[in-house]
């Protein structure tokens, strides 16, 4: 039996699929599986591509093809209903793993008594990298929410009792991980203060442009993990999510704006970062260069 199963769900990216299934094939502990959910439409599929069954064909590697596509709430718990390894950890597409990232990982969660671990990751657009990790060996789970965390980032032991809420299209993994705190009574996880995931932002449309969708997932989670955390939090994430929506949304200028002061006013001048992020990002010409 593995010791790690990691869930690729993929579709209609192909042509990036390579890079991330090849960086698990690559990291330096072989006791793994990957299961490759393939959520494309029939003429697209995995094992209809060469380059990716070059690689695929590693006896690693389970492909479980998708008949309903739905969001990748649905692709990720069929990756989770397949899945055999003692833990399990989720890597999107068109990230990759470092090499030592699931050594590292597993290392620290079979040492302790935490059943669930975070790792740094790094942020890639083009020329530009932004990395980021929590300080120490734990970080809290309040720590988390006012942070966020990357969904590839994470490994926990496999339960059968958490799933993803198909009824999301955005947020659907930030809400998962507190699900799964929740499940295991968590109030810190363990963690490596180490780059150990590369996240590639894409231009174009992404989960987190189809701003109804995001902002009700990030609502949902204000609804039912803000009364566990503190006041301050809870209002910070809100605050948040409403900017996150303005920078995307039609017409959201002035809201924008407002939400930007408020968070300054509330918050502190610590939150400029976010602030003028999402600024350039709600100007055309300075949104690629921007890590959103």
């Amino acid at each position: 039996m593995p010791k790690v199963s990691v869930i690729i769900p993929t579709r209609k990216r192909n042509h990036l699929l390579k890079r991330s299934l090849g960086s698990v094939l690559a990291q330096t502990m072989d006791n793994l599986e990957v299961v490759l959910v393939d959520d494309n439409p029939p003429e697209s599929r995995v094992r209809s591509d060469r380059g990716v069954m070059e690689l695929a064909r590693d006896p690693r590697v389970r492909i479980v093809e998708h008949s309903t596509p739905l969001n990748a709430a649905r692709a990720r718990n069929m990756g989770l209903n397949a899945a055999a390894g003692d833990w399990v950890t989720f890597l999107d597409d068109d990230d990759a793993y470092l090499p030592h990232k699931l050594e590292r990982q597993l290392a620290a969660l079979e040492s302790g008594e935490v059943p669930a671990c975070l790792c740094g990751w790094a942020y890639e657009l083009g020329p530009r990298r932004r990395l980021k990790s929590y300080p120490g060996d734990r970080i809290t789970v309040v720590q988390a929410f006012d942070g966020g965390i990357a969904m590839p980032a994470l490994m926990h032991r496999r339960t059968s009792s958490v799933r993803f809420d198909e009824s999301l299209f955005a947020a659907e993994d930030a809400h998962y991980f507190f699900l799964v705190c929740s499940f295991y009574g968590l109030k810190a996880l363990l963690n490596i203060d180490q780059i150990l995931v590369s996240v590639f932002l894409q231009t174009g449309q992404r989960v987190n442009t189809q701003w109804q969708a995001h902002y009700a997932g990030l609502l949902r989670i204000h609804a039912e993990f803000g009364s566990l955390m503190p006041r301050a939090s809870a209002d910070r994430f809100l605050i948040k999510a409403m900017i996150a929506r303005d920078k995307v949304a039609p017409n959201s200028w002035v809201s924008l704006l407002k939400g930007g002061s408020l968070l300054l006013l509330r918050h502190g001048l610590g939150e400029w970062r976010f602030v003028v992020n999402s600024l350039l990002y709600r100007i055309p010409v300075t949104r690629r260069f921007v890590v959103s």
